[in-house]
């Protein structure tokens, strides 16, 4: 699988976080572009989406505001081995129709997605993972199709993140996470279940046993947690949510452990 990289190049920007500029301006501009041009069910093409880099770590802060524009908030992709970039904000229980107005700030539900993310939500593009297309797939340049419908459910469903994506572990770029979870999940579930285990994250794994540190602050599960055991996590947000295809469950170490984002079949959707 093509992987593209994760590092900031043309088509991205860094947020300085003084609410001099509108962070999301280059997705809006991608959906808008896919709606006028009837995209349809092949979602968006290649337009080329202007993504701007932030820090999840210090939360909206990290991103530009115009005064009178809908709220931003840093999508922490870095739990899923990218880079946290600027989406717009939304409200995961009000329908996508009701979220604004206008050519570039209507979010129409067949090309937009809120992820519920840090007690509200983050508007990221839809788009269709197949196991023979691209890492692109259909999401504009310099994003990835991250799959979030691993159990067949009619359809390819997922939405775009400045992340690599993976299907076996040749496709993930870096030591430091070089294993994907494509066979972890397979594992997760029963042999019939028909998964498609394309388009997903790639994890450091081994990391109990190769006394290798996990990267930033995630935690290594130990061996309470089976066929998980000896992969780093990510803690779950202050709202406790996690990342697409993970949900937060209490540490298995004990009282007083940190809330961990799990990948289980409760999160394969």
């Amino acid at each position: 699988m093509d992987v593209p990289s994760s590092t900031a190049s043309s088509g991205t920007s860094r947020s300085s976080g003084n609410g001099t500029g509108s962070p999301t301006t280059g997705l809006r501009e991608a959906g808008a572009s896919a709606h006028e041009s009837g995209a349809g069910q092949g979602g968006i093409g290649p337009i080329g989406a202007s993504v701007t880099i932030c820090d999840a770590t210090l939360g909206r802060a990290s991103c530009g505001q115009l005064a009178g524009a809908p709220p931003t908030i840093c999508f922490p992709a870095s739990e899923l081995g990218g880079e946290d970039f600027c989406a717009d904000g939304c409200d995961p229980s009000a329908p996508l129709a009701d979220r604004d107005s206008g050519p570039l700030t209507t979010f129409d539900p067949t090309y937009w997605q809120c992820v519920p993310m840090q007690g509200s939500g983050a508007l990221l593009l839809k788009c269709h993972p197949d196991s023979n297309a691209t890492a692109q797939a259909d999401c504009p340049a310099g994003l990835s199709c991250y799959r979030t419908s691993i159990v067949p459910s009619g359809s390819s469903q997922g939405v775009c993140i400045r992340m690599p994506v993976c299907t076996t572990d040749a496709d993930c770029p870096t030591r430091q996470r070089s294993t994907c979870i494509s066979g972890f999940i397979a594992d997760l579930l029963p042999a019939n279940a028909r998964a498609q285990v394309d388009h997903l994250n790639c994890i450091h794994a081994g990391c109990s046993t190769s006394q290798a540190p996990c990267p930033g602050s995630e935690v290594c599960l130990g061996t309470a947690y089976g066929q998980l055991s000896g992969i780093c996590v990510s803690a779950c947000d202050s709202a406790l949510q996690c990342a697409p295809n993970y949900s937060c469950a209490p540490d298995a170490g004990g009282p007083g452990g940190a809330n961990l984002c799990i990948s289980s079949r409760p999160a394969l959707r």
